[in-house]
């Protein structure tokens, strides 16, 4: 008798087990995938500016390796900036280099503009340039001291220089990089020492 009592509970227990199954395949469970970033977000590559050098190749110019660097990113006049401070334990003989591109992906011409207008401005102040200058878009220390041309870097390069501050400007394809070096020193070795760390760098651009 006890064994025919358990085949109804048995019946019953398939039923609600086939209810189960039938209502879950009509509610499937949410995806639980995580979204794909679009086209904006993954048009840009994350560059690692401090690896645009390495602590042997800024210690061959400056005699010291790197104590700690400190990389940053920031958007101006429609680039990209991704710069990187290699600090040195002497703080005054610390480089700093920055790489800028077209913060438009596939067209941005803010990297030409720029070029164009603070090294091969004509006697002649065109359109685009009073513009540049309306908008300040030059570089004091650049407007303080003629830029003096350096062959033999990247696709054009520039060297500018004042009592305070050095950089090297070298562009190469729809970007460029400006490399200072601090430190002891005239102008003539703060720029040998600058052309030396550009051709470390852009065999990696």
């Amino acid at each position: 008798m006890s064994s025919l009592r358990s085949v109804p509970c048995l019946c019953i227990g398939i039923a609600v087990t086939i209810l189960f199954v039938c209502g879950c395949s009509r509610h499937p469970t949410p995806s639980l995938e995580k979204p794909k970033p679009n086209a904006a977000e993954s048009s840009k590559a994350v560059i690692d500016p401090c690896a645009l050098l390495t602590s042997d190749e800024i210690e061959s110019v400056q005699t010291q390796r790197v104590a700690t660097t400190h990389p940053s990113r920031q958007n101006a006049r429609g680039m990209v900036v991704w710069q990187c401070f290699f600090e040195l334990p002497t703080a005054v003989n610390s480089v700093t280099v920055a790489l800028f591109e077209n913060s438009e992906p596939g067209g941005g011409a803010a990297v030409k503009k720029f070029w164009q207008t603070t090294f091969h401005r004509t006697d002649e102040s065109t359109e685009a340039d009073e513009e540049a200058e309306r908008e300040g878009e030059k570089e004091e220390d650049e407007r303080k001291s003629p830029p003096q041309r350096i062959e033999g870097l990247g696709d054009d390069a520039f060297w500018t220089a004042d009592a305070q501050t050095n950089a090297l400007y070298i562009l190469k394809g729809d970007r460029f990089v400006r490399i200072s070096v601090g430190g002891a020193g005239d102008i003539a070795t703060k720029r040998a020492k600058a052309s030396t760390l550009a051709e470390f760098v852009l065999k990696r651009l």
